[in-house]
């Protein structure tokens, strides 16, 4: 047998570095079960008893505040759906997320009233008495902020302890300012996070 002095066995190239997000992208998707959490949890609240659960207003309020809710996850369908699918098939561009969002947004406003007219901002509140342009911004500043949410998502409890901090602040003073609806749905996105939190556990 023959030896060439000198040769040495080809090196093996180090494995490529994966980012968090795509080490995330392959574990199991615990979004998927906080997302039939979610999906459940909004089947109560059509029961007549689902009021009774609601920990802010008198009881004909929380009856209101219970249907209210119901028509904002009617409305929050198009983001959900959107969401689902990308976490079952990651082939939901991100435009396609940003326009369901603004959908869900639009739908909100439609079914609620829940359009901005207001941001203390001389001259834009003179436009947002124009409904198109209130219903523009009311888009943008929903699909924004939900993406905001979706950039920080990664690393584990940075976006979820944000999310319970915002909810807090913004049920105290809905609270303070007589809006049950936005302290109860303030108290029930805490829960719900504290919820998703731990399901995301790694």
């Amino acid at each position: 047998s023959t030896d060439v002095i000198g040769s040495e066995e080809p090196s093996t190239p180090p494995p490529p570095t994966r980012s968090a997000r795509d080490l995330d992208e392959e574990a199991p998707l615990p979004e998927i079960k906080a997302a039939v959490m979610a999906a459940l949890a909004a089947t109560l609240l059509p029961f007549p008893y689902a009021d009774a659960a609601l920990p802010f207003g008198a009881a004909a309020r929380r009856r209101e505040c219970s249907a209210d809710m119901l028509l904002l996850v009617v409305a929050s369908l198009h983001a959900f759906v959107a969401g689902l699918i990308e976490d079952f098939t990651k082939r939901v561009s991100v435009r396609m997320r940003l326009t369901a969002t603004a959908l869900s947004a639009l739908a909100a406003s439609a079914l609620l009233g829940a359009t901005l007219s207001d941001l203390d901002l001389w001259g834009v509140d003179a436009l947002l008495a124009f409904v198109p342009f209130a219903l523009l911004v009311t888009a943008v500043v929903v699909a924004g902020g939900s993406n905001a949410i979706n950039i920080i998502d990664g690393f584990n409890g940075l976006s979820s302890s944000t999310i319970v901090i915002m909810a807090a602040g913004l049920a105290a003073v809905a609270l303070r300012c007589g809006d049950n609806l936005v302290a109860n749905l303030g108290v029930l996105c805490i829960g719900a996070t504290l919820g998703f939190m731990a399901l995301n556990y790694p």
